[in-house]
């Protein structure tokens, strides 16, 4: 009667904790949930190169600054992409009078040849000249195309939201597009991060990809899911990694902080 009286005062001493820790009032790790140690990691981590060729005329970011998506980060010398533009425009506008000028004689060929005016012979030729300076025109049009998309590709831009992690460019360097582009910047999500941890070949069984997992980074608490899990050991132990993805609701974390995870 003593035991179960006991059991009952503590029972409804750990009510209003429990009642605290479903609020939100006291922190998650209060809970026997299994607790996991790992370390931060960057997302979507790229490498930006150049396709093209160039000198830098701008540089427009730095390392450690939040960048938008389409944001530009620096920009090659404009005149010899105007230059080239020009110079192209100038010769489809060219080929574009010649083109219809073949196209119309072709047409009066085919007047004459309908009169008996014109033999089979010339207006066989009359055709080949109008494929010709037709096909002139079109490739001179695809020449400018290229052309104008070089020009935009001057023009380096972030592919997401990100954080600059290193530079590599400054005015006045040249930079070559060929064998192999130079790194120009390296970035990273600036709206979500991961947190690297192991697990025994045990544990491992009991969760799966997907899986909501909170993550703990300092007195912060982040909700985030199991984004990969090793098929082979990564260590010479036979723990195998796990990988958990987390949206940083606009906090600065930066790689390599510890954190924990409550699975």
């Amino acid at each position: 009667m003593r035991e179960n009286k006991t059991a009952l005062s503590v029972a409804h001493q750990l009510a209003p904790v429990l009642v605290l820790m479903l609020s939100g009032l006291l922190p998650l790790n209060t809970l026997s949930a299994e607790e996991l140690s790992g370390t931060t990691a960057w997302v979507n981590q790229v490498e930006l190169s150049m396709p093209v060729g160039g000198v830098i005329a701008q540089v427009k970011a730095a390392v450690g600054q939040k960048i938008k998506q389409g944001q530009v980060l620096l920009i090659l010398d404009q005149r010899p992409f105007a230059y080239r533009i020009q110079g192209l425009q100038a010769k489809v506008d060219k080929l574009k009078e010649l083109d219809e000028e073949m196209q119309a004689e072709l047409k009066r060929a085919k007047e004459l040849y309908q009169q008996t005016l014109l033999s089979d012979h010339e207006l066989e030729l009359a055709k080949i000249d109008a494929l010709s300076a037709d096909a002139d025109y079109r490739l001179a049009r695809s020449a400018l195309s290229s052309a104008q998309l070089n020009r935009e590709y001057s023009s380096l831009r972030a592919p997401f939201d990100a954080l600059v992690l290193q530079r590599h460019a400054e005015k006045g360097q040249v930079v070559s597009s060929q064998l192999i582009p130079p790194v120009l910047f390296v970035l990273a999500s600036s709206q979500k991060m991961k947190v690297l941890a192991e697990l025994d070949g045990r544990e491992i069984l009991h969760i799966k990809r997907g899986q909501t997992v909170k993550v703990l980074l300092g007195e912060d608490i982040f909700q985030g899911h199991i984004s990969a899990l090793g098929l082979e050991p990564a260590t010479e132990t036979g723990s195998y990694f796990v990988e958990v993805e987390f949206k940083t609701s606009g906090k600065l974390i930066r790689a390599g902080q510890k954190a924990k995870l409550l699975l």
